[in-house]
C-alpha cells in the first residue's frame, strides 16, 4: 500500500511538472496542439516515475533492466515470434469488430482514428515516431515491468485498458467498450507473456506493431 502511494506521488508529481512544461510551449508557440502535448506529459510522468520509484525503493541496485525484465537475454527469436503472435491477436480481433461493424451498419471506431483523432493534421513526423516507438516502450516499462510484479497482471490490465479508453474522446460507447476490451486483451496476453518468459520484449515488439499499424492510415 504504502508503495503504491508512493509511485502515485510520485506521477503526481511529474505530472505536474510536464504539464508547466507543456504549458510553456504552449505560450511560446513552439507547438500549440494541447491534446498532443497532454499526452506526451502522461507517457513521461509514467517514465520518470518508474525510475524515480525504482530509486527510491532502492531497487535500482541489481540494475533497472534487471528489474524491468529488460536483460539482454530475452533477445530471442522466441520472444520475438510471441510478441508478433499477441501483435495477430489484436490484429483479428480488429478485424473481427470491423467486419461485425459493417454487417450490423455500426459506426465502430477503430484504434488507428482514436490514436490520431486529437492530433495536427498531418501530424508531425515526431509525433508518428513518438505513438509507434516511445509510447509503447514507456507503457511496457510502466504497466508489465512495473505493475505486473507488484499487483499482478489483471490488475495492470485493467489499469492500462482504463487509461487507453481515456484516449477515446467523444467517440460513441459502442467504440468505447471496443477500445476498452481491445486494451484489456493486450493487457492480459502481454502480462503472461512476461510471466512466462521473464521478458519485457515480447510485449513491447507486440505494442510497437500495433501502434505502427495504427499510424500507417495516416502517413
Amino acid at each position: 500500500m504504502l508503495n503504491t502511494i508512493i509511485f502515485l506521488g510520485l506521477f503526481l508529481f511529474f505530472y505536474f511538472i510536464t504539464n508547466v512544461a507543456a504549458s510553456y510551449i504552449l505560450i511560446l508557440n513552439i507547438f500549440n496542439n494541447t491534446e498532443v502535448l497532454g499526452s506526451v506529459a502522461i507517457e513521461l510522468s509514467f517514465l520518470f516515475s518508474v525510475f524515480s520509484y525504482l530509486i527510491f525503493i532502492k531497487k535500482m541496485r541489481s540494475g533497472f533492466s534487471k528489474e524491468l525484465f529488460l536483460s539482454k537475454n530475452g533477445i530471442s527469436t522466441k520472444n520475438l515470434l510471441m510478441g508478433i503472435a499477441i501483435f495477430l491477436t489484436i490484429i483479428l480481433f480488429e478485424l473481427f469488430i470491423s467486419s461485425l461493424s459493417v454487417v450490423t451498419n455500426s459506426n465502430i471506431t477503430g484504434n488507428s482514428t482514436v490514436v490520431y483523432q486529437n492530433a495536427p493534421a498531418p501530424p508531425p513526423v515526431w509525433f508518428y515516431i513518438f505513438v509507434s516507438v516511445i509510447a509503447p516502450i514507456i507503457e511496457e516499462i510502466t504497466f508489465r515491468g512495473l505493475f505486473v510484479k507488484r499487483i499482478g497482471i489483471i490488475p495492470s490490465a485493467v489499469i492500462f485498458a482504463l487509461l487507453h479508453s481515456g484516449y477515446a474522446g467523444s467517440i460513441n460507447s459502442l467504440s468505447f467498450l471496443t477500445l476498452l476490451s481491445a486494451a484489456l486483451i493486450f493487457g492480459i496476453l502481454s502480462g503472461y507473456a512476461l510471466k512466462k518468459t521473464k521478458s519485457l520484449y515480447p510485449s513491447i515488439v507486440a505494442h510497437i506493431l500495433v501502434n505502427t499499424i495504427a499510424s500507417i492510415p495516416f502517413l
